[in-house]
């Protein structure tokens, strides 16, 4: 089953079954209470009737005033019986006929056989009249309550019938109603793909859906950053080879006119090595817009020690000092492998132009952000320089010799997961720091 509606419309279903029969069993049991109430209370009445009609002789015998008796039990078999026991005599209503009424002994109520197959609601008890201590019993014949009960009950029953059904046809009109947001949400993500809206408006959007219309709001602006981005990587790249290119046919030309000599030669190697220059470039700026966050949390700490170990060994002949100051707890939302990309291009750019040392230094912000910086001592960037290596469509690794392309690429990764990077002069050592800010967690 996996329909919303027909879930909830069977879940809900269940509780209004199971309401519905609590409600009938309470309902019925109070009729029966109700029933037996009233019986009790026309037995009193018959009991006070008979205790007026009742008489005591000199000897101890009783008897009834005829004229006080109610005619109801001089009928036999009308459904109405008594009897009086002392210890002289017995009294028994002529409504009995030549049948007994058996009851059992003691005070209390009963529902015991009777004649002609009644079944009957016994009252019985005690009493003192005239200073003679007597037992009086009294019964009804249940027939006639217990068919108004019967009644009582079909009546219930169709009423019941007809509340569940609305109550079932309201609960599911509700579901309804309360299924519409999402409704409005299928249509707001074709009228997406048809290109009538840029995003989904979480106006009047209920507290329950709204997370969802944000996550997905969250994953258009990645997608249509990454669109953008590799649209732009395109026009760089046409850009960047259109130049080679045109050396690439000059001096093609002038080998097939025989006109070759070194300079050509160089020229071709010289525009094919710049194409594959550009080519690196922009395939390293793909894989780092293809990159999309998968909120998968990387140890900054462990990280930074593993490309350390690396490049400690790659220039272990140079003596560079790497100083280290990253918390152990500190973590970060992001690809490893993208992580490592970018601690590896800012280090290694730090110990080539390091004289003897380069720090790395990390630190959660109040505002829920990462700040790394990467720090060396060696001759630094002017701004110039910085203006050239971060500037849009700037051919980094032509303008700016060892810095462009390794700090281009960390730019485009560090921008894929929302961060920035800025590049300044380092205040403790001189050199070049590199800081890029990433978000602890992805928007």
């Amino acid at each position: 089953m996996n329909s919303i509606l027909l879930r909830l419309s069977a879940w809900l279903g269940v509780g209004l079954l199971v309401m519905l029969g609590l409600t009938w069993f309470f309902a019925d049991r109070l009729m029966e209470r109700v029933a037996e109430r009233f019986l009790v209370e026309d037995l009193q009445h018959d009991v006070e009737s008979l205790l007026l009609a009742l008489r005591f002789d000199a000897d101890g015998r009783a008897r009834l005033d005829a004229s006080r008796v109610e005619p109801v039990f001089q009928r036999p078999f009308s459904g109405h019986y008594y009897r009086v026991e002392t210890e002289a005599n017995r009294l028994v209503s002529r409504s009995l006929w030549d049948e007994t009424l058996v009851v059992p002994d003691g005070s209390g109520t009963w529902r015991v056989p009777g004649p002609m197959g009644q079944r009957l609601f016994v009252l019985a008890d005690r009493y003192e009249k005239d200073g003679h201590r007597f037992r009086l019993v009294v019964a009804e014949d249940l027939s006639g309550v217990e068919q108004v009960v019967s009644r009582m009950r079909r009546h219930y029953a169709v009423v019941m019938g007809i509340l569940g059904m609305i109550l079932g046809m309201g609960l599911i009109w509700m579901l309804r109603a309360a299924l519409k947001p999402l409704e409005r949400l299928r249509r707001d993500l074709q009228a997406l793909h048809t290109g009538e809206l840029r995003a989904l408006s979480v106006a009047g959007a209920p507290r329950e859906i709204r997370p969802l219309v944000d996550e997905i709001n969250t994953l258009l602006g990645v997608l249509r950053e990454r669109l953008d981005r590799q649209r732009k990587a395109l026009g760089n790249l046409a850009h960047a080879i259109k130049t080679p290119l045109t050396v690439i046919f000059q001096h093609t030309a002038e080998l097939r006119r025989g006109d070759c000599d070194e300079s050509a030669v160089s020229g071709l190697f010289g525009a094919a090595e710049s194409i594959r220059r550009v080519t690196e470039r922009e395939l390293q700026r793909a894989r780092a817009a293809g990159h999309a966050p998968v909120g998968q949390r990387v140890a900054l700490g462990e990280a930074v020690e593993e490309v350390v170990g690396v490049l400690r060994q790659a220039h272990a002949d140079r003596a560079l000092r790497f100083v280290l100051e990253v918390p152990e707890e500190l973590q970060v939302c992001a690809d490893r492998e993208d992580l490592l990309e970018v601690l590896g291009n800012l280090l290694d750019n730090g110990a080539k132009w390091a004289r003897s040392r380069v720090a790395i230094r990390a630190r959660e912000t109040a505002g829920d952000a990462v700040i790394l910086r990467v720090e060396d001592d060696g001759p630094g960037m002017t701004r110039r320089e910085i203006a050239a290596v971060l500037g849009r469509g700037a051919r980094l690794d032509e303008s700016v010799p060892g810095h462009g392309l390794g700090l281009a690429i960390v730019r485009d990764l560090v921008e894929t997961y929302g961060g920035r990077l800025f590049l300044e002069r380092s205040p403790s050592l001189g050199g070049l720091a590199a800081v890029v800010v990433l978000p602890r967690q992805l928007a």
